[in-house]
């Protein structure tokens, strides 16, 4: 079994790290904006927490899904079978080499 690394285009890696430091950067100003604006001076807080939970939410699923792409990207070819991650498909009677498609 071969197993390969995906190759990411620059650009494509360069949009990843950006999306990885602004999650990190919006992750600081929500908690900058927790600390700073109080919730019991609110004319509804049950909007504010709601508005914090989700703003806290997406910038932590932001980080996770692009480090996630960035650790396990991968396939293998074992024989007749191409196999990423979380799928196995059989590929066809023709031998199947993903290298040409990088040329």
């Amino acid at each position: 079994m071969k197993i390969f690394k995906y190759k990411f285009t620059k650009m494509i890696t360069a949009f990843i790290g950006i999306g990885i430091a602004l999650s990190v950067v919006a992750f600081g100003i929500d908690t900058y904006l927790v600390i700073t604006q109080s919730v019991a001076t609110a004319e509804n807080p049950a909007i504010l927490i709601i508005q914090y939970s989700l703003m806290y939410l997406v910038s932590v699923l932001l980080f996770v899904i692009l480090t996630s792409l960035l650790i396990s990207s991968y396939y293998s070819i074992d024989g007749k079978t191409f196999k990423t991650r979380k799928k196995t498909r059989p590929t066809t009677k023709k031998a199947f080499d993903p290298h040409i498609c990088l040329k």
